[in-house]
């Protein structure tokens, strides 16, 4: 199951991808794909994956791999149950390396 998140890819600009988490890989794939490509991530790139849960509305992912750091929010409309369902398979898949935060 994929989640729209949107990704940092500059200092004020963010891009809509949907976020995909099979065979131990996560797959960020952009929402307008004209020539755009999908980042594939696998798990031996992976160094350290941190969720930060700000509150209900706003969740925050940062993927720390052996050459480039991705951060991401959850778009605030996803369907809680989507957002639910791809933390749970992040969990199951990158146990380990998954640190989970909750700000209050």
């Amino acid at each position: 199951m994929a989640c729209k998140i949107k990704l940092k890819t500059g200092f004020y600009k963010t891009t809509d991808v949907y976020i995909l988490v099979e065979n131990k890989s996560i797959i960020l794939s952009p929402v307008n794909s004209l020539n755009n490509l999908d980042i594939v991530i696998s798990d031996k790139d992976i160094i350290e994956i941190i969720i930060v849960c700000k509150n209900k509305k706003h969740i925050q992912i940062e993927l720390y791999t052996s050459n480039k750091l991705y951060t991401a929010g959850f778009v605030l409309n996803t369907d809680t149950d989507e957002v639910r369902n791809v933390i749970n398979k992040l969990i199951l898949d990158f146990n380990k390396k998954i640190i989970i935060e909750k700000e209050e």
